[in-house]
């Protein structure tokens, strides 16, 4: 199919309205970043609603930043700053395959030290017990998160979901309640 073909059918074709639910468990976020960046890529996809958990959550909430600032192309450039930041956060995390693993070929972490004493600590510890200065790592990256004529991406969204459009008010402690 040449190419004039592809235009003239975009350029004919009527706006199909999505709404989409985003799930959370880490690493799955970052999946569903490069999905949401491929659906922002399409004039013919618009984004109605969003919800989210976790980094669902996360993601919803930079896509609405991104969004406000510059539409479809916003939100890609805002994603993608997003989880490039969170990436090289990571690339310190003590959580890391050892040497022995790596060697092996293995992507697990059943020799890692650290996976080990912090798989202990979280069998006999609370949360609560771990971090009493609750501390909150979320906080850092959602900082740059700031919507125009908003106190921050979180006023787009609601516990339950978030409309690109909407005037709701949440904050970051809702949002990072969902996380």
């Amino acid at each position: 199919m040449s190419s004039a073909i592809d235009e003239t059918t975009m350029a004919a074709r009527q706006p199909v309205l999505v709404d989409l639910a985003l799930q959370g468990g880490g690493s799955h976020g970052a999946f569903t970043w490069g999905v949401l960046d491929r659906l922002l890529e399409e004039p013919w996809i618009r984004i109605e609603a969003i919800s989210g958990t976790s980094a669902g959550a996360m993601n919803a909430a930079v896509l609405a930043d991104g969004w406000s600032r510059g539409g479809a192309d916003g939100a890609r450039a805002a994603l993608d700053a997003y989880w490039r930041r969170v990436s090289r956060a990571a690339a310190f995390s003590p959580l890391r395959r050892s040497p022995l693993e790596r060697l092996m070929g293995r992507w697990t972490l059943d020799t890692s030290l650290a996976y080990l004493a912090m798989d202990l600590m979280s069998r006999v510890f609370s949360p609560y017990d771990l971090n009493p200065s609750k501390l909150n790592a979320e906080w850092e990256f959602l900082e740059m998160v700031k919507v125009e004529g908003r106190k921050s991406a979180a006023d787009f969204l609601t516990s339950y979901g978030a409309d690109l459009g909407s005037k709701s008010s949440a904050d970051l402690d809702v949002l990072l309640a969902e996380c």
